[in-house]
């Protein structure tokens, strides 16, 4: 599912039935989500359990809070929210951070894109390192924009950042980025080019 999508008539008819408590409704809308929420995941805990850990709890949180849900923010902006909120209740409830990172570190399999075999074994280990230099907020910006495509006022939106507090930290995951690949392979960029 592509982030910058509309979700179009149909799919809002059916927001607007969860809304009032029609749990078949719900269920679609969960359901139309469920890829993003799962990225959402495991973009923030870089560990497929632990991922699937959150995404539960958001589900659950989303059921419980629909009625709550206010249309001043988009559904998928609420989502987001609930999504962040679960991975950071997670790693205060069970410590999981260090765990997630060992398990990223031993070559987990990177689900944030698709690389050829040929270039996996040299750009995956590298893009491993590059994510975990990153800052929370830089890590999730990189990923609703760059990967998402989401426009940053959508991610800032979605992280309840200052548009231009956002701009920011994307800017520098983005310069990060291409300083450790100049750094560490500098033929990388150069193949790109």
């Amino acid at each position: 599912m592509d982030g910058a999508q509309d979700h179009g008539d149909g799919l809002e008819r059916w927001i607007a039935a969860a809304r009032v408590g029609d749990r078949e409704a719900l269920d679609r809308v969960l359901r139309h989500y469920l890829p993003a929420v799962r990225r959402w995941a495991l973009v923030h805990t870089g560990d497929r359990d632990d991922a699937e850990d959150v995404v539960q709890r958001a589900l659950m949180a989303a059921f419980r809070g629909i009625r709550k849900f206010r249309e001043e923010s988009s559904l998928p902006t609420w989502l987001y929210r609930i999504t962040l909120n679960a991975s950071r209740e997670l790693y205060r409830n069970r410590k999981a951070r260090t765990r997630a990172l060992e398990r990223y570190r031993r070559g987990a399999e990177d689900e944030a894109g698709t690389v050829s075999e040929e270039d996996d074994s040299e750009l995956r280990p590298l893009v491993r390192k590059f994510l975990e230099e990153l800052t929370e907020r830089q890590r999730g910006m990189m990923d609703l924009v760059d990967l998402q495509g989401y426009t940053p006022a959508e991610a800032a939106e979605m992280l309840g950042l200052n548009p231009n507090t956002a701009r920011v930290h994307l800017l520098r995951a983005r310069r990060h980025m291409r300083a450790s690949l100049l750094a560490r392979k500098p033929h990388v960029l150069e193949d790109l080019r």
